[in-house]
């Protein structure tokens, strides 16, 4: 039996809830930094060698910014 991954499933409900998620990941960071003013979704894009090839599992970079910091996180 293949083991099942849920990575697109957490890169999905990042894209779909992106400050609940934060929320939900880093309870304390709207404490800290304050309220969370823009979030931008830094997509990467590789070229492929053949079209016929898998696709490429990345990271999926988010950046938040906040009222007082601006916080990179990857997943």
């Amino acid at each position: 039996m293949e083991r099942a991954s849920h990575d697109h499933n957490f890169k999905n409900l990042l894209l779909d809830f992106p400050k609940e998620s934060l929320n939900w990941i880093l309870p304390d960071a709207t404490e800290k930094w304050g309220t969370i003013w823009h979030v931008e979704f830094i997509r990467q894009e590789p070229k492929k060698d053949h079209l016929k090839d898998a696709h490429v599992a990345l990271d999926m970079p988010i950046l938040f910014y906040f009222e007082n910091k601006r916080l990179s996180y990857g997943l």
